[in-house]
């Protein structure tokens, strides 16, 4: 299967973590349910964060906004709607098309194996089930390092754990 640093990872969520992940650790995609970047952050936006910006920011990130001509918050505690609109849209802006919206994923499995059948079952890479927003489900098995990269590519999940 290869080593995992090797292998590419599909992040699932956007708000932070999936964003920071792509600017971080190179993963190849992130698959959010919402509309848009930070879609659950949205539901909470009047809310003050108990973190200053400096700890809400991933230094990964800012370094690839940086170079975008973003200037980082120094002080004071965001409200939800601020995190989003001077941190969270500007990071899925810069990852571009690596993010897709409107996407669930409703199970992750092992390719050719169920509960019962476990032989091996550790050796086989990773299937993400995805439901679209117009209800088409794909299974993606993951690739090794030398798998496609575009929007259709198939990667593991998890990289916020990693």
């Amino acid at each position: 299967m290869g080593s995992p640093s090797a292998l590419k990872i599909r992040a699932i969520g956007s708000a932070s973590a999936g964003d920071r992940a792509i600017a971080s650790a190179g993963v190849a995609h992130v698959v959010e349910a919402g509309a848009g970047p930070a879609s659950a952050v949205a539901e909470w936006d009047h809310v003050r964060l108990f973190s200053e910006w400096p700890e809400v920011i991933d230094a990964a990130a800012a370094r690839l906004l940086r170079s975008r001509g973003w200037t980082a918050p120094t002080s004071g505690y965001p409200t939800g709607a601020q995190w989003i609109s001077g941190y969270l849209v500007p990071l899925a802006d810069a990852v571009g098309d690596r993010v897709r919206y409107d996407a669930r994923v409703t199970g992750v499995s092992r390719v050719g194996r169920d509960r019962l059948v476990d032989a091996g079952r550790g050796d086989q890479p990773f299937v993400v089930h995805v439901q679209s927003a117009d209800g088409a489900e794909e299974r993606r098995p993951r690739p090794g390092p030398d798998g496609p990269t575009g929007p259709g590519d198939a990667c593991d999940v998890g990289a916020a754990a990693r």
